[in-house]
This record gives structure tokens, C-alpha cells and sequence, in this order.
């Protein structure tokens, strides 16, 4: 009797794989949505509207549905979304869309737009933010009478900026450290308590007692959601003789008028 559950238990097992594999697939061979992200400075009680251009890569028709969730970032910086409405940031209410659903052919594009009002509200206005899937389902056949159901999705996010806000990041601590290697590891945190995410790049220089730059080099573009810290570490290629160093920092922001510099001084022990 244990049978026909073990068989079902595996068709599952089977169809999940086929549905996670089906999202890891490269979107260019797919599906191709331009532009992947969007930053909007909107003023509270304003609205704004824009538009992504859809293209079936397929070799057969499509239809789609675009979907917007909320998304969050969790402790191994990993993007994970969730239903609409759950997160304080949530543009639930706040976007629509037109169309809503469509069908492609091979090779068809599809302009969909979008408009996004910002709420006004007590306090100061915080930025909004989701992400909009383009889904689409199909039904494989895994052998004679088996079957899943293939979801492959795209999306593009969507940040909302209040047109006026307040911007502050700061290095909350900073240390650098012997690594098991013997290689030195400078570990940053940095937080950023402002009502709107921040997009920092990081250029460093290692000095020696005699003030010569020892080694140099960049982090590249890193996402700070408003509201957190992070930590970034920071390995250093060189083997660094006993002495004394500092780290030279700076942070510059992407999208934002701000740098931030900080020293952070450290000593190689023999």
C-alpha cells in the first residue's frame, strides 16, 4: 500500500524540480523585459507613469500576467519577494497596470505601462518599493499520463522616492583583522537609517608608516535598503609585513550626492 504514495511523493519531487529549474533558466533565451529597474522621485500625492517593453524569445505563443510583489533582502543578500500588501513599503494600492494580461507570438514585444501614485500621510514620506513578474505557465509532460506545471518568470523592480528626503549612511564600525590565511580582512559595518534605499560603491587604499600606498582597490555597487545595516568585508590580496597601516575608505553613492570617508588605523603583528 506504500507504493502508489512513494510514486506520488516522486511526481512532485519531479514537478517542483521542473519549476525550479524552469525559473533558473537565462531569461535571455526566454523572455526579455526592458528596462530591469526603475527609480522614481515622486512627490506625496503625485503620481508617475512609465512603461516596460516585453519580448517573447520563445519559439512559440505566450501568454503572460504581470504581478507585482513586495521584496525584501535577507541575511545572506538574497532578493526574496513576497505577497503583495505584506511589507510597510509595499506599493500595494499605490501601481496598475495596462494591460494586465497579454498574449505573444515568437517574437512579438509588448509595451506595458504602469502608473504609480504616491500616498500622502502623516510624518515623513518613506520610499516604496516592489518588483513586477512577468509569469508565465506551461505544462510539460514528464512521461505518458505525467505532467507538471513550468512557471517561468521575469521581473523588474520598481523603487518610489517621496521628490524630497532626507540622506544619511554612516560606517557603524570598522575594524580590520588577521584572516586564518594570515591574509588581513577589514570587516565594515554600515548602516543606512535613511527612509530610502542607497547604492554605494567603495574605493580603499592601504598606507604604510611611511604614508605609501601598500595596495588599493574597489568594492563594487552594493544595496543598502533603507532602514539597515549590513556588514562588507573587504580581503585584502597582499601579505602585509609587521607594521603599521590605515585603510583609507571611500564611499561614494551611485544614485545620491554623498560620499562618506572614513581612516580606520590597524596594526600587522610579528
Amino acid at each position: 500500500m506504500a507504493y502508489p504514495r512513494r510514486k506520488h511523493q516522486v511526481i512532485c519531487l519531479l514537478a517542483l524540480l521542473l519549476v525550479l529549474l524552469a525559473v533558473s533558466l537565462p531569461v535571455e533565451a526566454s523572455i526579455r523585459i526592458e528596462p530591469s529597474r526603475f527609480i522614481f522621485h515622486i512627490p506625496p500625492g503625485g503620481r508617475t507613469t512609465d512603461s516596460i517593453i516585453v519580448t517573447n524569445n520563445f519559439d512559440f505563443p505566450i501568454t503572460l500576467n504581470a504581478v507585482c510583489y513586495d521584496w525584501n533582502i535577507n541575511e545572506k543578500n538574497e532578493l526574496v519577494e513576497f505577497e503583495m500588501g505584506t511589507l510597510k513599503e509595499s506599493l500595494d494600492g499605490l501601481i496598475r497596470f495596462n494591460p494586465r494580461q497579454f498574449s505573444l507570438g515568437p517574437g512579438e514585444s509588448q509595451i506595458v505601462r504602469f502608473t504609480i501614485n504616491f500616498p500622502e500621510g502623516e510624518g515623513e514620506p518613506f520610499e516604496r518599493r516592489g518588483i513586477i513578474f512577468f509569469e508565465h505557465e506551461e505544462e510539460a509532460e514528464i512521461e505518458e499520463g505525467l505532467g507538471a506545471v513550468i512557471k517561468t518568470m521575469i521581473g523588474a523592480l520598481i523603487y518610489a522616492r517621496p521628490s524630497e528626503f532626507s540622506f544619511n549612511f554612516l560606517l557603524i564600525e570598522g575594524k580590520v583583522l588577521s584572516g586564518p590565511s594570515g591574509q588581513q580582512v577589514a570587516a565594515l559595518l554600515l548602516g543606512n537609517p535613511s527612509f530610502v534605499h542607497a547604492r554605494f560603491t567603495i574605493d580603499y587604499r592601504v598606507l604604510n608608516a611611511e604614508g605609501e600606498i601598500f595596495e588599493e582597490g574597489e568594492v563594487s555597487e552594493k544595496v543598502f535598503l533603507p532602514e539597515t545595516a549590513r556588514p562588507i568585508y573587504i580581503q585584502f590580496a597582499k601579505t602585509y609585513p609587521p607594521g603599521e597601516y590605515r585603510l583609507i575608505l571611500e564611499l561614494k553613492a551611485t544614485d545620491i550626492e554623498f560620499r562618506l570617508n572614513e581612516v580606520i588605523p590597524f596594526r600587522v603583528e610579528d
